[in-house]
């Protein structure tokens, strides 16, 4: 797999799996669905805001290099309903 990243919005931009390259589309919802993707992450807490309870990220400005960077490659293609991203076949 090759990946063009975009060091500064610390995002990957396209991915090459297997001789086909997708391009990531979207933004960030700040929804906290990567957050329990793979597992729970213990950085994430419930608060309320206007009545509705949110997820948020405890050290979301030092989060790891993975979270920062999710979704990695179109592996996670199918990952949480409701994030933002989503893999296009270029």
């Amino acid at each position: 797999m090759r990946l063009t990243i975009d060091r500064d919005k610390q995002r990957v931009l396209e991915a090459e799996v297997n001789g086909t390259i997708y391009r990531l589309e979207g933004e960030c919802l700040k929804c906290g669905a990567c957050c329990v993707f793979k597992k729970d992450c213990q950085h994430l807490i419930s608060e309320m805001w206007d009545g509705a309870a949110v997820r948020v990220c405890v050290i979301y400005q030092n989060r790891p290099h993975y979270c920062a960077y999710f979704p990695c490659d179109p592996n996670d293609a199918e990952a949480p309903e409701g994030c933002g991203f989503r893999w296009v076949k270029k």
